[in-house]
């Protein structure tokens, strides 16, 4: 479920996203292309989990910044926990690639404890952008912290008869 219980239209993806092929999945057998032609697979290779502390708050706003996954890979995030000690409510955004509203990916109306589960529909954090978590409305002074899971993915090309050949 997203952060504050409710979908953001924000795209968490590219426009044709890749399909995750490795251990235990099964790629269709009717891939619409010719033997010939190459596709774009993820390739699971790690696990991601980190827990991050945003810097004291000043003007109400607090973030942290994470940096970007190394080239040719992307996250797949399943998971954020975030907490604050503010004295004052706080609302909470996530974005990939920078904090103007096109970057936005989730949105949490109460950020001072939430947590959100992806796992049906991770969001997309490829490289090169970072992940940023932004608090708004904060006491000054107050820390923030995010807790991300994700599934680290290789962004590989593929024949398709190699992805035919595995289905068989």
């Amino acid at each position: 479920m997203p952060i504050g219980g409710r979908p953001v239209g924000a795209a968490s993806g590219p426009s044709t996203p890749p399909r995750l092929v490795g251990a235990g999945a099964t790629p269709p057998t009717d891939l619409g292309l010719s033997l010939g032609g190459a596709a774009r697979a993820l390739v699971p290779v790690d696990y991601y989990s980190i827990e991050a502390e945003s810097d004291a708050a000043a003007g109400g706003t607090m973030r942290i910044t994470l940096d970007p996954m190394p080239q040719g890979m992307a996250a797949l995030i399943e998971r954020i926990v975030i907490q604050t000690d503010s004295g004052n409510p706080t609302s909470c955004g996530i974005y990939v690639g920078g904090t103007e509203p096109r970057h936005l990916r989730d949105y949490a109306p109460v950020g001072d404890l939430n947590i959100a589960e992806y796992s049906a529909a991770p969001i997309w954090w490829p490289s090169p952008s970072p992940l940023v978590v932004r608090w708004e409305s904060a006491s000054n002074g107050a820390k923030g912290i995010a807790h991300v899971q994700a599934r680290v993915v290789q962004i590989a090309d593929v024949s398709v008869a190699a992805l035919i050949g595995a289905a068989r």
